[in-house]
Parts: C-alpha cells; structure tokens; sequence
C-alpha cells in the first residue's frame, strides 16, 4: 500500500475530450440489470466526486478485486465496454472492475474510467489502452489490467489521455494538455496500429 504521500491525478484544465471508442454506442443501449450500475457512472456519471479513506484492508480488497477480474476475462479486442463479458480487452477489463467495486459497495464518486498511451518501450509502445482510477486519501490508485496490482498512478508509465468527470452527467476531460506530449503519444498509437495490422495479415 502507498504512503501518504500520493498525489491525485487531476484533469490538466476544462478542456473536453470525446469518448472513448464503443463507449457512445454502450451508453446508446439499454443495460443488463447486473450492469445497471456501470452503466448509471460510466453513462450518467451523476455522482460527486469524493476521496476513500484506503486503509490496508481497503487495498487488499482492491488487490483481491482486480486478481478476480483479471482470471475471469479472456482476451480479445473489441469496442464494446460490457462490463459482464467474459472475452474482450481493456475495456471490459475496466467495466468489469469497476462494476465489481460498486458491487463491493465503493462509492461511485471515487471510481473513474480513464484512458492513456502505452509509453513505457514495450511491445504495446503507443497503443491506446483503459484503466480504472479510484481516488483516495492516499492518492490516485490504478487498477490496469497490465499490472499485477494496483498502483499510484505516478508509477506507471503512460501518457494520461482524459477520463471522465465525477457529477458531470458522462462528460470527459484531457488529463494533459502538453500538446508536444500528445503528438507523440499519437504518433506512437499510429505505429502500434500500424504494426497490429501487420502482424495479423
């Protein structure tokens, strides 16, 4: 668990950002009733924004939560961000987490989906990719399905994209606005596209 003195990863400023892909036509739909309530933050996103407490059994359940998700999920791409398939990528990595933590009872104002850049010289170098935010007293903590464990978001290498907005009825903000940064993230995520494309012909 991290220290104290974690910091929270902030919307850059008031600029908006579009939804992420497939996210338009999931909220275009009506949901399962066991999805009802990813649905009601990731589309309506109605809640305030709070901060948990996180305490040492807090961060086991975050821990237990995102090592369940991760075993029950094969991966596949897809637009689509059901939170209760159990083939599909990033996306439905991050519903499904996000979904299980409401279920646990975390309060809807703490969690929030967001999207980055791949930036850590990988094979998935640039590749766009989904994460769950949840906001404490100890700092912004990811659950990522490309990592064993949570982590303070500053411990992860990625060029924050946006995410969405506590209580702003399902509206998104750039999490940067170092435009330099962007385009090269961009520039990363056309090469990585470019070389998923290639390796599947």
């Amino acid at each position: 668990m991290p220290d104290s003195g974690g910091s929270a990863l902030q919307n850059a400023s008031a600029m908006p950002a579009p939804q992420p892909v497939g996210a338009k036509d999931y909220c275009a739909a009506t949901p399962a009733a066991a999805a009802q309530p990813f649905w009601d933050i990731f589309c309506q996103g109605d809640a305030a924004a709070v901060t948990v407490t996180l305490t040492q059994e807090r961060w086991n359940e975050l821990a237990s939560i995102q090592n369940q998700v991760d075993g029950s999920i094969t991966y596949s791409p897809t637009f689509s961000w059901d939170p209760l398939a159990s083939v599909g990528d990033c996306k439905t990595y991050s519903a499904a987490t996000a979904l299980a933590l409401l279920q646990r009872g975390w309060p809807a104002g703490a969690l929030r989906i967001a999207t980055a850049f791949v930036n850590d010289g990988s094979a998935q170098q640039g590749a766009s990719h989904a994460v769950v935010l949840v906001d404490t007293d100890k700092g912004t903590i990811v659950l990522d399905s490309r990592q064993a464990g949570p982590r303070p978001w500053e411990a992860l290498h990625y060029i924050w994209l946006s995410a969405e907005i506590p209580g702003s009825h399902g509206d998104w903000n750039l999490l940067t606005t170092d435009v330099a940064q962007l385009r090269t993230a961009l520039l990363a995520n056309l090469s990585a596209h470019r070389r998923e494309q290639f390796a599947f012909r």
